[in-house]
């Protein structure tokens, strides 16, 4: 049971990292260019991947000039407009992972983390846990060598 407790306090940390990150940015006073490397931080952090962070800062950089937004807190609705478009945009996000026949079937899972990949194991599996299905993750990690200094 401690590994579970253990587990649950890691992502409540990044979750609270997360959001609590979010709404201090977008509380404050003034977007400058200081608020965009404090936003690009707290998404690269979050996951959200280098692209996805560069695109939607980019795009919220052209929108609020277009639209005149210099304060965070008129900000937030387009970033939150901004962000779900991108992710709507993903084919079947949100849908549950369907598996036609009854074959074992291998599924690759791209994560951070090892907590990251185990959620999502657990989210996409047809029934998950809950009907008893199981499954085998193995982590793999890759090195890649440092140039010689010489």
């Amino acid at each position: 049971m401690v590994f579970f407790e253990r587990l649950k306090q890691g992502l409540k940390g990044v979750r609270e990292r997360w959001s609590g990150g979010l709404s201090r940015l977008f509380s404050g006073s003034v977007v400058d260019e200081a608020f965009w490397d404090n936003l690009e931080e707290i998404l690269i952090s979050g996951d959200v991947g280098i692209d996805l962070t560069l695109r939607l800062i980019d795009s919220l950089k052209k929108e609020s000039a277009e639209k005149r937004i210099s304060r965070p807190e008129d900000l937030f609705r387009l970033f939150e407009d901004t962000i779900s478009s991108q992710l709507l945009a993903v084919p079947s996000m949100g849908q549950p992972l369907s598996i036609a026949h009854p074959r074992p079937v291998i599924i690759l899972l791209v994560g951070v983390t090892a907590a990251e990949k185990q959620q999502r194991q657990e989210n996409s599996l047809p029934g998950g846990r809950k009907k008893g299905k199981r499954s085998f993750s193995q982590q793999q990690t890759h090195s890649v060598p440092r140039p010689s200094s010489s």
